[in-house]
């Protein structure tokens, strides 16, 4: 039985971007790193009344806020999973969002704040922070991959985030099955080997019996 090794290493991995290969692809990725957002967010103001917002007709410019909304003003996150490059459409995004918020007549804006998954080049964090000095209402801001990151491992939520838990226990299974683990595991892997080369043994003999001896090779299998 091949036995395929991890192509990455899961214990080194600290970048918000490889959500993309723990989840499969970037929608997941996407809800992954909101909620991972909230987490942090919902242990860094520990205490305070902080929620996610289902989205319904859109989400009024607001991933996640801290407040009361209509009551008083809220700190508003958004969430943008945005690996690669920050490009014109991404930018109209950003964009929206903020005004979307910032316009929104139900409740008073106190903060709004961007997440992204990584650091903005020199061209796109110019761009952003140039569009933010001109905001006349709430000057938007950028929460740094960083200190994300660093919040994160203050929660001690890195390895549930990113499934470190999962991964350990797999590395702990491809040992076994390498046979570096404990004997009785190693005789459960041998049982199932075995097993399986039972049930296949079974299909090639019915398979040579249907063929009615024409196949030589499979018929020597078959003995």
């Amino acid at each position: 039985v091949p036995i395929y090794k991890i192509p990455f290493t899961f214990n080194l991995m600290h970048s918000w971007s490889h959500l993309s290969i723990i989840y499969g692809n970037e929608a997941g990725a996407r809800i992954a790193f909101e909620d991972a957002c909230l987490l942090i967010l919902s242990t860094k103001y520990d205490g305070e009344n902080v929620h996610g917002v289902r989205v319904k007709q859109g989400d009024g410019g607001i991933d996640i806020y801290v407040g009361y909304l209509g009551v008083g003003p809220v700190d508003v996150y958004q969430c943008k999973f945005f690996p690669g490059d920050l490009d014109a459409s991404r930018q109209q995004q950003i964009r929206n969002s903020y005004h979307t918020a910032s316009d929104n007549k139900n409740f008073e804006l106190k903060s709004w704040t961007l997440c992204l998954p990584q650091d903005l080049s020199l061209s796109e964090a110019s761009w952003f922070d140039g569009w933010a000095s001109k905001q006349t209402n709430v000057q938007p801001k950028r929460l740094a991959p960083a200190q994300l990151m660093r919040w994160a491992e203050e929660a001690k939520l890195v390895n549930f985030i990113f499934r470190k838990t999962d991964s350990h226990k797999l590395d702990e299974i491809l040992s076994l099955v390498r046979g570096n683990g404990k004997s009785e595991w190693a005789l459960v892997v041998e049982e199932a080997e075995a097993d399986c080369a039972k049930i296949l043994m079974s299909l090639i003999r019915r398979h040579v019996d249907c063929l009615g001896g024409t196949s030589s090779h499979l018929t020597k299998l078959a003995v």
